[in-house]
């Protein structure tokens, strides 16, 4: 993956984090304090790392990280008549195994920013 520099401020170069995100890790972040529909992801996301994450992209992790058993989607009926007419809405939650995935990838994150690599094994 190339990183491009998104500002260079006094001769300092920042990457917004989202370059160094992947989407299924935001979409698995996004979730770890509690359910949320598809549109609250993306809307979580986009605050967080001011990066819009389209239906088009969305949907499609969301049935992978299903298939993966990362999460797993609830439905819930909508008290209100609104826009939903009554109809179900889907939640999706992260599992244990997701909950898993995210400590890993933090565990390994952590053991790169070591500044000594001697011990290193793979992750």
């Amino acid at each position: 993956m190339i990183i491009y520099p998104t500002k260079i401020m006094n001769n300092v170069t920042t990457v917004k984090l989202s370059r160094l995100m992947t989407a299924e890790e935001m979409i698995l972040r996004s979730l770890l304090h509690g359910s949320s529909y598809g549109a609250e992801i993306s809307e979580k996301i986009s605050f967080a790392t001011e990066k819009w994450l389209p239906p088009g992209t969305l949907y499609p992790k969301l049935q992978m990280l299903r298939e993966e058993g990362l999460i797993e989607q609830i439905s819930k009926l909508e008290t209100s008549l609104g826009e939903r007419d009554g109809r179900p809405r889907k939640y999706y939650k992260l599992t244990a195994k997701g909950r898993m995935a995210l400590s890993e990838s933090d565990e390994c994150r952590n053991r790169l920013s070591q500044p000594d690599l001697s011990g290193w094994q793979p992750c």
